[in-house]
């Protein structure tokens, strides 16, 4: 599946989140579970980010209690990667990874991408 397409399907995030989405089918539940826990002690990194965890079952985007989201962010069911995506704000793919993605790693990421740089210079600037 093209990236663009996984892009359009989550516009109603653009500019307001960047999202971690945790792509699983009915065989790896437990993998993207335990990838969701490794996030589970950086709620503040990840608000400062912007960041939401969201997954991606079987082609629906699902919230991390595992909730249906509305049907205009349903992913198409052709997705087939499992592993980890991130989605800027811009609603672009910056990065892919299998499962277990370390939190720093991700952290990382957002943090050398330009909008995140300008986010923390007006954060401290007086």
């Amino acid at each position: 599946m093209p990236k663009n397409s996984l892009a359009q399907e989550l516009r109603d995030f653009r500019w307001k989140n960047r999202l971690l989405l945790l792509c699983e089918n009915g065989e790896n539940l437990e993998q993207s579970q335990k990838q969701m826990d490794l996030f589970k002690d950086f709620a503040q990194e990840m608000e400062d980010r912007k960041l939401l965890l969201l997954f991606s079952s079987d082609g629906q985007l699902l919230d991390v209690n595992r909730n249906l989201l509305t049907k205009n962010t349903a992913l198409p069911l052709s997705l087939g990667f499992t592993g980890v995506i991130l989605i800027g704000l811009d609603g672009t793919v910056k990065w892919e990874s299998g499962f277990y993605a370390d939190p720093s790693e991700v952290f990382r990421v957002i943090d050398s991408m330009p909008m995140r740089r300008a986010e923390i210079k007006n954060k401290y600037q007086p």
